[in-house]
Protein backbone atom coordinates (compact mmCIF):
# COMPACT_ATOMS: atom_id res chain seq x y z
CA UNK A 1 0.00 0.00 0.00
CA UNK A 2 2.38 2.34 1.16
CA UNK A 3 4.35 1.87 -2.11
CA UNK A 4 1.28 2.36 -4.05
CA UNK A 5 0.86 5.60 -2.27
CA UNK A 6 4.15 6.56 -2.82
CA UNK A 7 4.46 5.74 -7.14
CA UNK A 8 0.89 7.85 -6.82
CA UNK A 9 2.57 11.08 -5.62
CA UNK A 10 6.00 10.68 -7.68
CA UNK A 11 3.96 10.73 -10.25
CA UNK A 12 1.76 13.66 -9.28
CA UNK A 13 5.04 15.56 -8.78
CA UNK A 14 6.33 14.71 -12.25
CA UNK A 15 3.02 15.98 -13.58
CA UNK A 16 2.85 19.47 -11.44
CA UNK A 17 6.57 19.78 -12.24
CA UNK A 18 5.87 19.48 -15.71
CA UNK A 19 2.97 22.26 -15.00
CA UNK A 20 5.26 24.43 -13.53
CA UNK A 21 8.07 24.28 -16.32
CA UNK A 22 4.98 24.58 -18.99
CA UNK A 23 3.69 27.64 -16.88
CA UNK A 24 7.32 29.38 -17.11
CA UNK A 25 8.04 28.88 -20.28
CA UNK A 26 4.97 30.33 -21.08
CA UNK A 27 5.53 32.83 -19.17
CA UNK A 28 9.22 33.79 -20.64
CA UNK A 29 7.64 33.02 -23.71
CA UNK A 30 5.56 35.74 -23.44
CA UNK A 31 8.10 38.35 -22.06
CA UNK A 32 9.81 37.89 -25.07
CA UNK A 33 7.41 38.65 -26.96
CA UNK A 34 6.32 41.45 -25.63
CA UNK A 35 9.96 42.86 -25.65
CA UNK A 36 10.83 42.01 -28.99
CA UNK A 37 7.99 43.55 -29.88
CA UNK A 38 8.75 46.59 -28.04
CA UNK A 39 11.77 46.68 -29.59
CA UNK A 40 10.48 46.02 -33.28
CA UNK A 41 7.95 49.18 -32.33
CA UNK A 42 11.57 51.18 -31.40
CA UNK A 43 13.00 50.81 -34.79
CA UNK A 44 9.85 50.86 -36.66
CA UNK A 45 9.32 54.34 -34.87
CA UNK A 46 12.91 55.80 -35.97
CA UNK A 47 12.97 54.74 -39.75
CA UNK A 48 8.70 56.30 -39.76
CA UNK A 49 10.28 59.48 -38.45
CA UNK A 50 13.60 59.46 -40.33
CA UNK A 51 11.14 58.56 -43.49
CA UNK A 52 9.12 61.64 -42.75
CA UNK A 53 12.87 63.93 -42.57
CA UNK A 54 13.10 63.56 -39.28
CA UNK A 55 16.69 62.21 -38.50
CA UNK A 56 17.05 63.51 -34.76
CA UNK A 57 15.48 60.39 -32.73
CA UNK A 58 18.10 58.25 -30.57
CA UNK A 59 17.68 54.61 -29.63
CA UNK A 60 17.79 54.46 -25.97
CA UNK A 61 17.87 51.36 -24.07
CA UNK A 62 19.64 50.40 -21.11
CA UNK A 63 22.18 47.04 -21.02
CA UNK A 64 23.96 45.14 -23.76
CA UNK A 65 20.94 43.36 -25.25
CA UNK A 66 21.26 42.70 -29.29
CA UNK A 67 18.37 45.04 -29.93
CA UNK A 68 20.46 47.59 -27.99
CA UNK A 69 23.47 47.25 -30.28
CA UNK A 70 20.54 46.96 -33.27
CA UNK A 71 19.11 49.65 -31.69
CA UNK A 72 21.90 51.73 -31.95
CA UNK A 73 23.40 50.87 -35.33
CA UNK A 74 20.10 51.82 -36.61
CA UNK A 75 20.18 55.63 -35.25
CA UNK A 76 23.76 56.15 -36.21
CA UNK A 77 22.63 55.22 -39.56
CA UNK A 78 19.86 57.77 -39.47
CA UNK A 79 22.04 60.07 -38.21
CA UNK A 80 24.85 59.53 -41.02
CA UNK A 81 22.26 59.86 -43.75
CA UNK A 82 20.35 63.05 -42.07
CA UNK A 83 24.24 64.69 -42.62
CA UNK A 84 24.33 63.34 -46.29
CA UNK A 85 20.93 64.38 -46.56
CA UNK A 86 22.10 68.07 -45.30
CA UNK A 87 24.80 68.00 -47.49
CA UNK A 88 22.75 67.00 -50.66
CA UNK A 89 20.92 70.19 -49.52
CA UNK A 90 23.18 72.58 -49.45
CA UNK A 91 24.81 71.31 -52.76
CA UNK A 92 21.84 71.77 -54.65
CA UNK A 93 21.23 75.41 -53.12
CA UNK A 94 24.88 76.04 -54.04
CA UNK A 95 23.18 75.12 -57.82
CA UNK A 96 20.13 77.05 -57.98
CA UNK A 97 22.21 79.87 -56.71
CA UNK A 98 24.69 79.60 -59.40
CA UNK A 99 22.37 79.06 -62.01
CA UNK A 100 20.12 81.91 -61.09
CA UNK A 101 23.45 84.17 -61.31
CA UNK A 102 23.70 83.51 -64.48
CA UNK A 103 21.68 86.20 -67.28
CA UNK A 104 20.67 83.13 -69.59
CA UNK A 105 17.98 81.21 -69.42
CA UNK A 106 19.23 77.29 -68.19
CA UNK A 107 16.62 74.13 -67.24
CA UNK A 108 16.34 70.67 -66.64
CA UNK A 109 13.78 68.43 -68.18
CA UNK A 110 13.11 64.72 -67.43
CA UNK A 111 12.65 62.34 -70.27
CA UNK A 112 8.37 62.92 -70.04
CA UNK A 113 9.21 66.55 -70.71
CA UNK A 114 8.51 67.72 -67.21
CA UNK A 115 10.62 71.15 -65.98
CA UNK A 116 12.21 69.82 -63.03
CA UNK A 117 14.60 73.07 -62.77
CA UNK A 118 14.95 76.37 -64.31
CA UNK A 119 16.52 79.81 -62.97
CA UNK A 120 15.44 82.89 -63.13
CA UNK A 121 16.16 83.87 -66.51
CA UNK A 122 14.55 80.67 -67.68
CA UNK A 123 10.90 81.95 -65.75
CA UNK A 124 11.49 85.34 -67.41
CA UNK A 125 11.86 84.04 -70.65
CA UNK A 126 8.81 81.54 -70.15
CA UNK A 127 7.38 84.53 -68.39
CA UNK A 128 6.49 81.89 -65.63
CA UNK A 129 5.25 83.77 -62.32
CA UNK A 130 8.04 83.33 -59.22
CA UNK A 131 4.96 81.60 -56.88
CA UNK A 132 3.73 79.29 -59.69
CA UNK A 133 4.82 75.19 -59.03
CA UNK A 134 8.17 74.41 -60.59
CA UNK A 135 7.09 70.89 -61.94
CA UNK A 136 5.25 71.79 -65.41
CA UNK A 137 5.75 70.36 -68.67
CA UNK A 138 7.96 72.61 -71.21
CA UNK A 139 5.30 72.10 -74.08
CA UNK A 140 2.52 73.65 -72.35
CA UNK A 141 4.22 76.93 -71.66
CA UNK A 142 6.60 77.77 -74.60
CA UNK A 143 5.10 79.54 -77.37
CA UNK A 144 7.94 79.09 -79.48
CA UNK A 145 7.22 76.05 -82.11
CA UNK A 146 11.23 75.85 -82.98
CA UNK A 147 12.09 76.12 -79.77
CA UNK A 148 10.02 73.09 -78.79
CA UNK A 149 11.18 70.78 -82.14
CA UNK A 150 14.39 71.29 -80.30
CA UNK A 151 13.58 70.00 -77.19
CA UNK A 152 11.67 67.30 -78.19
CA UNK A 153 14.17 65.78 -80.32
CA UNK A 154 17.40 66.55 -78.27
CA UNK A 155 15.01 64.69 -75.15
CA UNK A 156 14.53 61.64 -78.10
CA UNK A 157 18.15 61.63 -79.70
CA UNK A 158 19.70 61.31 -75.92
CA UNK A 159 22.66 63.28 -77.35
CA UNK A 160 24.31 66.86 -77.56
CA UNK A 161 22.84 69.26 -79.48
CA UNK A 162 23.48 72.66 -80.53
CA UNK A 163 21.28 75.00 -83.00
CA UNK A 164 21.04 78.63 -83.86
CA UNK A 165 17.13 79.72 -83.29
CA UNK A 166 15.01 82.47 -84.29
CA UNK A 167 12.64 83.55 -81.44
CA UNK A 168 10.52 86.88 -82.25
CA UNK A 169 13.36 89.65 -83.01
CA UNK A 170 16.22 87.72 -81.03
CA UNK A 171 18.40 84.71 -82.46
CA UNK A 172 19.60 82.46 -79.82
CA UNK A 173 22.35 79.66 -79.19
CA UNK A 174 20.38 76.61 -77.96
CA UNK A 175 22.55 73.72 -76.56
CA UNK A 176 21.23 70.48 -74.75
CA UNK A 177 23.27 68.35 -72.54
CA UNK A 178 21.87 64.36 -71.79
CA UNK A 179 23.19 63.12 -68.21
CA UNK A 180 21.60 60.50 -65.57
CA UNK A 181 20.83 61.35 -62.23
CA UNK A 182 19.80 58.20 -59.42
CA UNK A 183 19.34 56.54 -62.87
CA UNK A 184 16.45 58.63 -64.13
CA UNK A 185 17.34 60.19 -67.75
CA UNK A 186 17.62 64.15 -68.07
CA UNK A 187 18.52 67.23 -70.66
CA UNK A 188 20.10 70.22 -69.57
CA UNK A 189 19.50 72.91 -71.79
CA UNK A 190 20.87 76.43 -71.81
CA UNK A 191 20.00 79.47 -74.61
CA UNK A 192 22.24 82.55 -75.38
CA UNK A 193 21.33 85.37 -76.56
CA UNK A 194 23.57 85.77 -79.46
CA UNK A 195 21.46 88.27 -81.57
CA UNK A 196 24.04 91.44 -81.13
CA UNK A 197 26.89 88.86 -82.45
CA UNK A 198 24.83 87.53 -85.06
CA UNK A 199 24.64 91.31 -86.36
CA UNK A 200 27.82 91.80 -85.92
CA UNK A 201 28.48 88.71 -88.32
CA UNK A 202 25.69 89.98 -90.71
CA UNK A 203 27.52 93.56 -91.16
CA UNK A 204 30.82 91.45 -91.36
CA UNK A 205 29.43 89.40 -94.33
CA UNK A 206 27.84 92.15 -96.06
CA UNK A 207 31.06 93.86 -95.77
CA UNK A 208 32.49 91.26 -97.40
CA UNK A 209 30.62 90.89 -100.21
CA UNK A 210 30.46 94.33 -101.30
CA UNK A 211 34.13 94.62 -100.76
CA UNK A 212 34.44 91.54 -103.52
CA UNK A 213 31.98 92.95 -105.74
CA UNK A 214 33.84 96.85 -105.75
CA UNK A 215 37.22 94.46 -106.14
CA UNK A 216 35.65 92.39 -109.38
CA UNK A 217 35.53 95.06 -111.54
CA UNK A 218 38.93 96.89 -111.76
CA UNK A 219 40.70 93.59 -111.47
CA UNK A 220 38.79 92.29 -114.71
CA UNK A 221 40.04 95.74 -116.11
CA UNK A 222 43.76 95.19 -115.71
CA UNK A 223 43.40 91.31 -116.76
CA UNK A 224 41.83 92.39 -119.88
CA UNK A 225 44.07 95.31 -120.41
CA UNK A 226 47.00 93.21 -120.13
CA UNK A 227 45.74 90.37 -122.35
CA UNK A 228 45.37 92.87 -124.81
CA UNK A 229 48.75 94.53 -124.63
CA UNK A 230 50.21 90.97 -124.87
CA UNK A 231 48.61 89.70 -127.69
CA UNK A 232 49.85 92.73 -129.85
CA UNK A 233 53.16 92.95 -128.35
CA UNK A 234 52.91 96.47 -127.42
CA UNK A 235 55.32 95.97 -124.48
CA UNK A 236 59.30 95.57 -124.73
CA UNK A 237 61.32 92.76 -124.01
CA UNK A 238 63.09 94.05 -120.89
CA UNK A 239 59.57 95.20 -119.63
CA UNK A 240 57.95 91.56 -120.09
CA UNK A 241 59.06 90.60 -116.30
CA UNK A 242 57.09 94.18 -114.98
CA UNK A 243 54.09 92.81 -117.52
CA UNK A 244 54.38 89.31 -115.70
CA UNK A 245 54.44 90.35 -112.49
CA UNK A 246 51.60 92.78 -112.81
CA UNK A 247 49.17 89.70 -114.53
CA UNK A 248 50.31 87.35 -111.25
CA UNK A 249 49.31 90.05 -109.08
CA UNK A 250 46.15 90.59 -110.28
CA UNK A 251 45.32 86.81 -110.21
CA UNK A 252 46.50 86.54 -106.99
CA UNK A 253 44.03 89.81 -106.16
CA UNK A 254 41.41 87.78 -108.27
CA UNK A 255 41.91 84.49 -106.00
CA UNK A 256 41.42 86.46 -103.30
CA UNK A 257 38.23 88.03 -104.51
CA UNK A 258 37.03 84.89 -104.51
CA UNK A 259 38.27 83.00 -101.90
CA UNK A 260 36.24 85.84 -100.02
CA UNK A 261 32.85 85.46 -101.72
CA UNK A 262 32.60 81.56 -101.52
CA UNK A 263 33.81 81.56 -97.52
CA UNK A 264 30.97 84.57 -97.25
CA UNK A 265 28.60 82.80 -98.93
CA UNK A 266 29.29 79.18 -97.04
CA UNK A 267 28.57 80.94 -93.62
CA UNK A 268 24.61 81.75 -94.75
CA UNK A 269 24.69 78.25 -96.58
CA UNK A 270 20.88 77.12 -96.90
CA UNK A 271 20.76 74.92 -99.90
CA UNK A 272 20.05 71.20 -99.51
CA UNK A 273 22.75 68.53 -99.12
CA UNK A 274 20.67 65.87 -100.96
CA UNK A 275 22.79 65.21 -103.86
CA UNK A 276 23.99 61.68 -103.96
CA UNK A 277 27.77 62.19 -105.11
CA UNK A 278 30.19 59.04 -106.40
CA UNK A 279 32.77 59.77 -104.31
CA UNK A 280 35.51 57.76 -105.51
CA UNK A 281 35.21 59.06 -109.18
CA UNK A 282 35.02 62.42 -108.07
CA UNK A 283 38.29 62.17 -106.43
CA UNK A 284 40.21 60.65 -109.57
CA UNK A 285 38.41 63.32 -111.65
CA UNK A 286 40.16 66.08 -109.82
CA UNK A 287 43.46 64.04 -109.25
CA UNK A 288 43.58 64.23 -113.09
CA UNK A 289 43.20 67.88 -113.01
CA UNK A 290 46.18 68.38 -111.28
CA UNK A 291 48.75 66.11 -113.00
CA UNK A 292 50.63 68.45 -114.75
CA UNK A 293 50.72 70.87 -112.14
CA UNK A 294 52.49 68.12 -110.29
CA UNK A 295 54.82 66.77 -113.40
CA UNK A 296 55.63 70.42 -113.68
CA UNK A 297 57.72 70.52 -110.37
CA UNK A 298 58.72 66.70 -110.49
CA UNK A 299 56.27 65.71 -108.00
CA UNK A 300 55.73 61.28 -108.15
CA UNK A 301 51.80 62.38 -107.74
CA UNK A 302 50.22 59.25 -106.59
CA UNK A 303 46.40 57.97 -106.53
CA UNK A 304 44.87 54.87 -104.35
CA UNK A 305 40.81 54.66 -104.86
CA UNK A 306 38.33 52.71 -103.76
CA UNK A 307 35.60 52.31 -106.15
CA UNK A 308 31.74 52.78 -105.43
CA UNK A 309 32.16 55.26 -102.21
CA UNK A 310 28.97 56.50 -102.34
CA UNK A 311 28.08 60.11 -100.31
CA UNK A 312 25.47 62.50 -100.09
CA UNK A 313 26.50 66.06 -100.21
CA UNK A 314 26.57 69.15 -102.89
CA UNK A 315 28.88 68.12 -105.53
CA UNK A 316 29.80 72.05 -106.08
CA UNK A 317 31.03 72.02 -102.53
CA UNK A 318 32.94 68.68 -101.94
CA UNK A 319 34.80 69.02 -105.64
CA UNK A 320 35.91 72.83 -103.65
CA UNK A 321 37.16 70.84 -100.65
CA UNK A 322 39.11 68.30 -103.07
CA UNK A 323 40.46 70.96 -104.80
CA UNK A 324 41.65 72.86 -101.92
CA UNK A 325 43.20 70.06 -100.18
CA UNK A 326 45.10 68.63 -103.18
CA UNK A 327 46.11 72.23 -104.32
CA UNK A 328 47.84 72.92 -100.85
CA UNK A 329 49.68 69.70 -101.22
CA UNK A 330 50.81 70.73 -104.44
CA UNK A 331 51.76 74.29 -103.57
CA UNK A 332 53.50 73.63 -100.57
CA UNK A 333 55.71 70.44 -101.58
CA UNK A 334 58.83 71.45 -103.64
CA UNK A 335 59.84 67.86 -104.24
CA UNK A 336 59.11 64.04 -102.99
CA UNK A 337 55.21 63.20 -103.22
CA UNK A 338 51.78 63.87 -103.16
CA UNK A 339 49.55 61.15 -102.62
CA UNK A 340 45.72 60.57 -102.49
CA UNK A 341 43.61 57.86 -100.84
CA UNK A 342 39.92 56.86 -100.80
CA UNK A 343 38.71 54.58 -98.43
CA UNK A 344 35.83 52.99 -96.27
CA UNK A 345 36.45 52.86 -92.34
CA UNK A 346 33.09 53.42 -91.24
CA UNK A 347 32.96 56.89 -92.71
CA UNK A 348 33.79 58.04 -96.69
CA UNK A 349 37.57 58.89 -95.86
CA UNK A 350 39.57 61.24 -98.16
CA UNK A 351 43.63 61.34 -97.44
CA UNK A 352 45.88 63.61 -98.76
CA UNK A 353 49.35 62.96 -97.82
CA UNK A 354 52.44 65.47 -99.04
CA UNK A 355 56.34 65.53 -97.57
CA UNK A 356 56.10 69.59 -97.93
CA UNK A 357 57.95 71.39 -95.18
CA UNK A 358 55.51 70.18 -92.51
CA UNK A 359 53.27 72.40 -90.20
CA UNK A 360 54.70 73.47 -86.37
CA UNK A 361 52.24 71.52 -83.88
CA UNK A 362 51.70 74.85 -82.02
CA UNK A 363 49.77 76.24 -85.37
CA UNK A 364 47.74 72.77 -86.13
CA UNK A 365 45.00 73.95 -83.89
CA UNK A 366 44.93 77.38 -85.54
CA UNK A 367 44.77 75.97 -89.59
CA UNK A 368 41.57 76.23 -89.90
CA UNK A 369 40.96 80.06 -88.58
CA UNK A 370 40.47 82.62 -91.74
CA UNK A 371 43.80 84.13 -93.11
CA UNK A 372 45.92 82.04 -90.61
CA UNK A 373 49.30 81.65 -91.97
CA UNK A 374 51.61 79.11 -90.56
CA UNK A 375 55.07 80.74 -89.39
CA UNK A 376 57.46 78.76 -91.75
CA UNK A 377 58.54 78.28 -95.18
CA UNK A 378 55.45 76.87 -96.12
CA UNK A 379 53.47 80.66 -95.72
CA UNK A 380 56.39 81.92 -98.09
CA UNK A 381 55.31 79.75 -100.97
CA UNK A 382 53.05 80.28 -103.77
CA UNK A 383 50.62 83.35 -101.98
CA UNK A 384 47.11 81.86 -101.35
CA UNK A 385 44.53 83.91 -99.59
CA UNK A 386 44.61 82.20 -96.62
CA UNK A 387 41.13 81.09 -96.41
CA UNK A 388 41.30 77.74 -98.50
CA UNK A 389 41.36 75.64 -95.55
CA UNK A 390 38.52 77.80 -93.60
CA UNK A 391 36.37 77.01 -96.64
CA UNK A 392 37.25 73.51 -96.52
CA UNK A 393 36.59 72.83 -92.69
CA UNK A 394 33.08 75.12 -93.53
CA UNK A 395 32.44 73.01 -96.16
CA UNK A 396 33.18 69.56 -93.68
CA UNK A 397 31.34 70.90 -91.04
CA UNK A 398 27.96 71.38 -93.61
CA UNK A 399 28.05 67.63 -94.17
CA UNK A 400 28.51 67.18 -90.25
CA UNK A 401 32.00 65.36 -91.27
CA UNK A 402 35.72 65.87 -89.18
CA UNK A 403 38.93 66.77 -90.26
CA UNK A 404 42.70 65.61 -88.66
CA UNK A 405 45.55 67.18 -89.47
CA UNK A 406 48.74 64.87 -88.96
CA UNK A 407 52.42 66.80 -89.15
CA UNK A 408 56.29 67.13 -88.68
CA UNK A 409 58.68 69.54 -89.85
CA UNK A 410 60.51 68.37 -92.28
CA UNK A 411 58.87 65.42 -92.81
CA UNK A 412 55.30 66.82 -94.62
CA UNK A 413 51.53 66.51 -93.44
CA UNK A 414 48.75 64.34 -93.88
CA UNK A 415 44.97 65.79 -93.99
CA UNK A 416 42.20 63.20 -93.07
CA UNK A 417 38.78 64.07 -94.02
CA UNK A 418 36.15 62.09 -92.51
CA UNK A 419 32.46 62.04 -94.30
CA UNK A 420 29.17 60.07 -94.09
CA UNK A 421 29.34 57.06 -95.70
CA UNK A 422 26.20 56.73 -97.94
CA UNK A 423 26.88 53.13 -99.29
CA UNK A 424 29.63 51.47 -100.32
CA UNK A 425 29.00 49.25 -103.54
CA UNK A 426 31.84 46.48 -104.42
Amino acid sequence: MIYILSAILFSAGQIIAGWVFFALSSVILIFNYIFIKSELLKLENMVKTAKEKDFTPKYVYPGLSEFNRLGIATSELIESLGKLREIRRLREQEFITILNAMDMPVFIVDQEGRLIVHNKASKSFMRIAQDEPSVKYYYEILRYEELIAFIKEAIVSESQREEKLEIEDSVFEAISFPFISRSEKFTLFLLEDVTVIERVAKMEREFISSVSHELRTPISVIKGALEIIESEKLIKKNGEKFLSAIKENSERMENLVSDLAKFNELEVWKKPLEQEIDFSSTVKRIYETFLQSAKGKNLDFKLNCEEGVFIKGDLFLIEELIRNLVNNAIRYTESGSVELAVYVNVFATLQVKDTGPGIPERDISYLFEPFFRVENSRSRVGGGSGLGLAISKRIIDLHKGKISVESKIGEGSKFTVQLILLRKIN
